[in-house]
Order: C-alpha cells, then sequence, then structure tokens
C-alpha cells in the first residue's frame, strides 16, 4: 500500500565533492530524469522550501544551488537544497 500524504522531492544528494559543492542526482516526474549535477554553496536571497527534505529555507540561510555549465543555465536553476540538511563525513578527504 503506497502512503500518499508522503510527497517524492526530486532532489537526491550523492555526495560530498568538496567543501562547497555537492553532487545531486535530479529526477521529477514533470521534467525527467537528469542524472547527476554539481551544486555549489550560496546564501539564499528568498524564503523558500528545500528541494531534497521539504524544510523551509529563509532568507541567509546558507543553500546549495545547481551551478551552470559554461553559458547553459540549468532547468532548475531556481531550486535551492538547505545546507543544514546535508549530511556528509567531515573527517574524508577532499
Amino acid at each position: 500500500m503506497v502512503n500518499r500524504n508522503l510527497r517524492q522531492f526530486p532532489a537526491v544528494v550523492v555526495g560530498r565533492l568538496s567543501s562547497q559543492t555537492i553532487a545531486v542526482r535530479w529526477s521529477d516526474p514533470r521534467s525527467g530524469y537528469y542524472g547527476e549535477q554539481t551544486w555549489r554553496a550560496s546564501q539564499s536571497r528568498k524564503h523558500a522550501v528545500c528541494t531534497a527534505t521539504g524544510r523551509a529555507i529563509r532568507r541567509g540561510d546558507t543553500v546549495f544551488k545547481p551551478t551552470s555549465q559554461g553559458s547553459m543555465q540549468p532547468f532548475n536553476r531556481g531550486e535551492m537544497i538547505l545546507a543544514s540538511g546535508v549530511l556528509y563525513d567531515e573527517t574524508s578527504s577532499e
């Protein structure tokens, strides 16, 4: 039996690439599967909802946002992942 009250989030954090970047796998039924993207740490400029957890994001929170590939803007450029929700092993090497 499927619990229809559980929301599926399109972003899954795959791993930490550096102190400022994470790898994210994106899959959304409306826009499709886009494999892994690199997301970079930034400060939120607006209130939003974390695309990986559904938690509230406030202006000024540290978040991760998709990076651009040259002049190509990612389709999900307005999405954010709350940095405090990203778990990683701080003892691992970069």
